[in-house]
């Protein structure tokens, strides 16, 4: 599928089925998926490769915690915008552009859209 926006998101989750579920959210909605990490590490390093527009970050996953995760990702993709992704929480992490609970899984598209908006 041809992208309708210009904006370009990596998906960062420890969960197989959830990144396989986010990466088809994306791409039926015209974005571009430029990859998918299934732990911080690999989440800096394909950031730094990729240079996403969005991140979708989980806030649980081994090793790197979501907060240290996404300092280093500032620094190696400046520009991105961080939006933490979790099942988890119950307010927003200061330190992520946006936050949003995974049963709202649906209305994640929008949310991202609206980031690139405020620009």
């Amino acid at each position: 599928m041809t992208a309708t926006n210009n904006q370009r998101v990596l998906v960062v989750d420890d969960y197989e089925e959830m990144r396989f579920a986010l990466v088809s959210l994306f791409e039926s909605e015209g974005f571009e998926v430029v990859g998918e990490a299934a732990s911080g590490s690999e989440a800096v390093w394909r950031a730094g490769e990729d240079q996403p527009d969005v991140i979708i970050l989980d806030f649980r996953m081994p090793g790197l915690s979501a907060e240290q995760t996404a300092n280093v990702l500032r620094q190696v993709a400046p520009e991105a915008r961080i939006v933490v992704f979790s099942g988890y929480l119950e307010i927003e992490p200061t330190w992520a552009d946006a936050y949003m609970s995974k049963d709202q899984i649906s209305e994640l598209p929008d949310l991202v859209r609206s980031l690139e908006e405020r620009r």
